[in-house]
């Protein structure tokens, strides 16, 4: 089934030494590593994080990120992740924001890739490794896949509302990842070549790039915008 809401986000600003110990036992321990730590301390145990990057494209979409300032731990949909805000955003928007949990057991992302035909794509091992579950919003939608829960693939399964007679390159995507759920409901789709696709609910597939590094390099130009990442550009007031 897609994934459920999971109620209302609960945020704990740095130095996050009120989280309650309730909280502290759900943390992974990545995350609850922040707790304690200065605004400057926490930027620095992120970048040590993302030291190991090697990939051009996941290197670039890092540097993005890290102009980001991590400001606390906040409840999402599938658990606690660090909160991070764009300096400077006198009204900011949703891409203002990133969000993310401890790192995946590489071993895990290769099993869980294996069936999607995908585990020798090493730009999307590398990029889930890094960057799993990262996400520009604390409810059920606006990020990528992380846990278990997330792992969907692409057909007409019960509840997804998706009809293969009405969807556009229904076809040539069927069994495909559903990598990122955003939040107006389309999702990024990444078939057994690494090529991506939205899934647009009203009806068609729509290839965005024919290689994973492409995605990357996709995702990261809009990264550096304020607006939700989604299949759609900005209105002319916007620009």
């Amino acid at each position: 089934m897609p994934p459920q809401a999971s109620g209302n986000s609960s945020d704990y600003p740095l130095p996050a030494s009120d989280i309650p110990p309730e909280v502290r036992s759900q943390l992974d321990p990545w995350v609850a590593g922040f707790i304690g730590l200065s605004g400057e301390q926490a930027n620095e145990r992120v970048r040590e994080r993302w030291s190991e990057i090697e990939w051009p494209s996941l290197m670039a979409l890092r540097d993005t990120l890290l102009k980001f300032e991590v400001q606390g731990i906040s409840k999402t949909h599938s658990g606690f992740a660090i909160k991070a805000h764009r300096p400077g955003s006198d009204d900011p928007g949703i891409g203002d924001y990133w969000y993310l949990a401890g790192p995946m057991d590489r071993g895990e992302i290769t099993r869980r890739l294996t069936p999607f035909g995908l585990e020798e794509n090493e730009a999307l091992r590398d990029f889930l490794f890094f960057f799993g579950g990262l996400a520009e919003d604390t409810k059920m939608s606006g990020h990528f896949v992380s846990g278990a829960e997330d792992w969907w693939v692409f057909d007409d399964s019960e509840g997804w509302g998706v009809d293969p007679q009405a969807t556009d390159g229904y076809y040539d995507w069927e069994g495909s990842l559903r990598l990122f759920f955003a939040r107006d409901g389309c999702q990024i789709l990444v078939d057994r070549d690494g090529a991506a696709g939205w899934w647009i609910p009203e009806g068609t597939v729509t290839t965005e790039t024919t290689s994973f590094d492409g995605f990357i390099r996709m995702f990261n130009k809009h990264r550096r915008s304020s607006r939700p990442f989604d299949p759609y550009p900005p209105d002319e007031d916007e620009e």
